[in-house]
């Protein structure tokens, strides 16, 4: 495809609003063509699924804007607050992709965002509260009173921003992640210095005072492993991503949701589908429509279209996410879809470190509005409605959602409880141990010893669980090498446990990192057994075995290097029920979504899936 669309991007409302009708005819006619941006700069355009996952992922194209405005000046326009910020993880290449990614990624592994919690929870509450006053017929605007300021506060928190600057901090981002044609207007280009001075006084500050946050660990890993320019970069990164997204996925989802009511229906009677309803409003509403700068370093070949070197690829999430190749029925909302992982959050090396924070926060978000205001209702006609924030590519969100928030009843608090006004919410980022009954005293002598010889932390494993008849489980864990010299002659252990007592092993030489193991599993299998119930599906027996190499220093927070120990994750099912191989593999999708286990290990993982 050599012909170049007229535009794409800068659309009018009625495209900006719902692209995706725009996006199927775009896609219809090639999955990869070239196009001309809104700014004026060529770019070829990634439509279709395949071609997406492997545009994400391939080595042949590049992230470095950077390297590519020195090669070629006129590829990309720079943007605010300029190339001087842009020195971050998601526009560089490995290796400096990989080191960066690193120092930020200790705040992210899935134990410590599942410990944020209850600091979400309560932040989700103290909005609600807010917005409560207005009474149940009072018109509210739901993302200034609670879409926005909720990832923003947890953000806020994580990054150590004292409260007292966020209200300006806030405004400032407001004005600037504002869409604009041609040139930033004076308002941007002043926001845009004020949060950078801003963001080198924080700094400053940080450097002074350390405290217990991700701004004081990136300023401590400065002199030796982060530039300045890396260093702020990442922070006004971190600001964006970590909030902005969050923030359009809760209104453009509270929106679809209201679209959808018999959706909507199904998730107020089963709660329990909101983790899978959440990853399916992530591929329906397209938060994130468009992946960030990508230009080929090489030619490269994809979708059966040959892309010179030296060429910006601009890939459509929002297209991906909707190719009926993919996804049966791509444009009907459906939370309980199974047919496999969409591209919301990219895929790759370049996958949202902020992923399972994100998810989080919309769970808590839509678990605390929908739980209190059930018959939450819009307050204009549909069509006042405006995506008018963000750039239309980038960036896709609502300016206001104005909604009646209708009968409900106030959360109630616990008696400890503080007023809002003193309340006090600490989210810290620390490598020392919670106690929370384990023997703290044990892991602390576990992480010393593996720490003074790292190689014994190091070791290739594999666990398997069978579930049979509801009731029984089988588990073995084989292949360890590495767990030092009084355990690498034990090769196999054995459980053998009658649900829901706790494992036991037949020889007693089991660890903790074996209990860990068989649990995760475990775990597999039934969350399979149980998504089979709810489908219908007689089983008979599923096997789950998960393989892979692990790095203990990760699991015990002893090296911030090791993202969570767990790397090149293999999980195979071999299944013996009544059901075709389509329906099975339906089953092993939606019980994948479902399951923290995926998100605990690595991903993306491999998953294979075998007939008994």
């Amino acid at each position: 495809m050599v012909d170049t669309l007229t535009t794409w991007g800068g659309w009018g409302p009625a495209v900006r609003d719902d692209p995706f009708g725009h996006f199927a005819k775009a896609r219809a006619r090639c999955p990869v063509q070239k196009v001309r941006l809104a700014d004026g700069h060529p770019a070829w355009l990634v439509l279709g699924y395949d071609a997406a996952r492997q545009a994400l992922n391939d080595p042949r194209i590049s992230k470095d804007m950077l390297a590519a405005l020195e090669d070629n000046g006129d590829v990309v326009a720079g943007g605010l607050p300029g190339p001087e910020f842009s020195r971050h993880m998601l526009n560089v290449d490995p290796p400096d992709h990989t080191r960066l990614r690193r120092l930020v990624s200790r705040a992210f592994v899935p134990s410590r965002v599942s410990a944020l919690e209850p600091a979400i929870r309560g932040i989700a509450d103290d909005l609600l509260d807010e917005l409560d006053d207005a009474g149940p017929d009072g018109i509210v605007d739901l993302i200034e009173g609670y879409a926005y300021p909720l990832p923003f506060r947890v953000i806020g928190e994580l990054l150590g921003i004292p409260p007292a600057d966020r209200p300006p901090l806030h405004a400032w981002f407001q004005v600037l992640l504002t869409g604009w044609a041609g040139d930033p207007p004076a308002d941007a280009v002043e926001a845009s210095g004020k949060i950078v001075a801003y963001l080198g006084e924080l700094v400053a500050a940080k450097r002074r005072r350390p405290a217990d946050d991700l701004v004081s660990v990136l300023v401590a890993a400065d002199d030796d492993a982060l530039t300045s320019q890396e260093l702020l970069s990442s922070l006004f990164q971190l600001i964006v991503a970590g909030h902005d997204t969050t923030t359009s996925l809760i209104g453009n989802g509270v929106v679809a949701l209201l679209d959808h009511p018999g959706q909507l229906q199904a998730l107020l009677a089963d709660p329990g589908q909101l983790p899978a309803a959440i990853d399916e409003l992530i591929r329906f509403t397209a938060p994130v429509p468009h992946a960030t700068f990508r230009v080929t370093a090489g030619p490269v070949n994809l979708g059966g279209v040959e892309i010179p070197a030296h060429e910006q690829v601009l890939v459509c999430l929002g297209s991906a996410n909707r190719d009926p190749g993919r996804f049966p029925s791509p444009d009907v909302l459906d939370i309980s879809r199974s047919d496999g992982s969409n591209v919301g959050f990219g895929h790759g090396v370049h996958y949202c470190l902020g992923a399972p924070l994100a998810r989080l926060e919309a769970r808590v978000a839509f678990q605390a509005l929908l739980g209190r205001h059930p018959r939450l209702r819009l307050a204009v006609d549909r069509g006042a409605l405006a995506w008018a924030h963000g750039d239309g590519l980038v960036l896709r969100g609502l300016v206001s959602l104005p909604v009646i928030l209708g009968p409900g009843r106030r959360h109630a608090r616990p008696s400890t409880h503080r007023s809002k006004k003193t309340r006090e919410i600490t989210m810290t980022i620390t490598d020392s141990p919670v106690d929370n009954g384990v023997n703290v005293q044990a892991l602390l002598d576990a992480r010393g010893a593996l720490s003074a010889a790292p190689e014994a932390a190091q070791f290739t494993w594999r666990a398997s669980c069978t579930w049979r008849n509801g009731t029984h489980s089988h588990s073995t864990v084989a292949g360890f090498s590495g767990l030092g010299a009084e355990q690498q002659h034990r090769t196999t252990y054995e459980f053998d446990v009658d649900h829901p007592e706790c494992f036991a092993s037949e020889d007693h030489g089991a660890t903790p990192v074996e209990y860990v193991l068989v649990g995760l599993v475990g775990c597999l299998t039934a969350g399979v057994a149980s998504v089979a119930q709810f489908r219908g599906i007689q089983l008979r027996s599923v096997t789950a075995t998960i393989e892979g190499e692990m790095n203990v220093l990760g699991i015990l927070g002893a090296d911030p290097d090791v993202r969570n120990g767990f790397d090149a994750i293999t999980v195979r099912f071999l299944i013996d029920a009544d059901a075709s191989r389509d329906d099975l593999e339906a089953l092993i999708a939606q019980s994948q979504k479902r399951s923290a286990v995926f998100d605990v290990v690595t991903n993306p993982t491999k998953v294979l899936v075998e007939l008994a």
